[in-house]
């Protein structure tokens, strides 16, 4: 064979390679998007036609402008708080201050300045309103109650080691003042890999009184969530990939979401995210591939039926990154984050709650994202009275009423 007939195998070779990887790519991607539509239309009654109201439409034409209220720049953390038409903050002049929504201008009060060392800082995590004039936040490892009326506190360690993080809080029992902690920490000198740790913690004294403790696995890069039902904690498992549910001693006990669940496990991949309405009998539960964080696929599961009803709702006709779920502190709205196009400036999707529909979700709207091009969503807040959401990108609050959204 001459050189040139060579050259030209070669190429010829190189041809049939190129091929071979192109149709290598598209059958992986055929099979991707196949197995992910399998999955997402294997639900409980097992077959594949969509129930009504199954998918849900979010493509409304006109996003609704949010009120924006220039902020002390630097204002990167809010919380709610026990008062009407206003929001907290514990960014402005090292105190905790009320900032309030009053006839188109923002009102600032400080209510106390340089109560603890470092009054923001550190990795903070703030409660949802639990009380008519409590509030509570963590900085790393420590706890705070806070009078916003008065100023009264209480400080907290709720960790035992310098590497222990507190990720989130719940109150269980106002009587009792119990509360739920989520701890992120290192078993020990040696393992540098952390372990998750819920701790329930009596408040009523100088110290904090060890209730019960439940280590319930590594922390990796895949959530392995949980949340109250009541007074039953609902963990997910990530290693048998089932829900177990706890009594307030962490003793394991059953609850209807378990049992359907789990009953049904082989329909779900990977349980990302996990959301219980605070009184109907309805849960949100986010799946997602079990090789990568892609695929969201977003599902209802009610269980006062006399049939359990798993209900796909988001994810089935589109690909969609959605994350924090969260219900009005009244429970008559859900929203969510769609990052899809952009994590750093989501945008804003509620339904309001309607026990009439199969989901208990009515038409979504779409609040849409911070309209300043350059805006980056730090944190948000909830108003109780009038109801409204709130976020900050430091240098504005964006506040939009939903008064009126809260009617299905």
């Amino acid at each position: 064979m001459g050189k040139s007939g060579q050259v030209e195998n070669l190429m010829w070779k190189k041809r049939g390679i190129i091929r071979f990887v192109i149709l290598g790519i598209i059958v992986i991607a055929v099979f991707r998007v196949s197995s992910v539509v399998f999955l997402r239309h294997a639900y409980i009654r097992g077959d594949s036609s969509m129930p009504p109201n199954a998918i849900l439409d979010t493509n409304d034409a006109v996003r609704p402008l949010p009120e924006m209220y220039p902020v002390t720049k630097g204002t990167i953390n809010i919380f709610s708080v026990p008062e009407n038409n206003g929001i907290g903050t514990n960014d402005i002049n090292d105190a905790i201050t009320v900032l309030r929504f009053d006839k188109g201008k923002l009102e600032y009060k400080e209510v106390k300045k340089s109560f603890v060392e470092q009054v923001s800082g550190g990795d903070l995590c703030f409660m949802p309103v639990f009380s008519k004039e409590i509030i509570g936040y963590s900085q790393t490892r420590r706890f705070v109650l806070f009078n916003i009326r008065t100023g009264d506190f209480r400080e907290y360690l709720a960790g035992n080691s310098l590497d222990d993080l507190i990720t989130k809080v719940l109150l269980v029992d106002s009587e009792r003042q119990l509360f739920l902690f989520e701890i992120k920490t290192f078993p020990n000198e040696k393992d540098m890999t952390k372990i998750r740790i819920l701790k329930l913690l009596e408040l009523t004294g100088e110290a904090p009184l060890e209730i019960a403790s439940l280590t319930t696995g590594r922390v990796s890069r895949k959530n392995e969530p949980w949340a109250l039902q009541g007074k039953t904690l609902v963990v997910y498992n990530g290693a048998s990939r089932t829900l177990h549910a706890y009594d307030m001693a962490f003793k394991e006990t059953t609850s209807a979401l378990t049992l359907i669940f789990n009953e049904n496990k082989k329909k779900f991949r990977w349980i990302d995210q996990l959301y219980i309405h605070p009184t109907l009998p309805f849960a949100l539960l986010v799946d997602i591939a079990l090789t990568e964080r892609a695929d969201y696929v977003v599902w209802v599961i009610r269980w006062d039926t006399k049939t359990p009803e798993i209900i796909p709702i988001l994810g089935l006709e589109k690909e969609i990154y959605c994350s924090r779920f969260e219900f009005s502190p009244d429970g008559s709205l859900l929203l969510y984050r769609d990052e899809t196009e952009d994590s750093k400036n989501p945008e804003y999707v509620i339904y309001p709650i309607d026990p009439k529909q199969p989901t208990f979700l009515g038409k979504p709207r779409r609040l849409g994202k911070l309209p300043r091009k350059t805006a980056v969503a730090f944190t948000s807040a909830w108003i109780v009275e009038p109801l409204s959401f709130v976020v900050t990108d430091g240098d504005i609050l964006y506040r939009w009423n939903l008064e009126s959204a809260a009617r299905p």
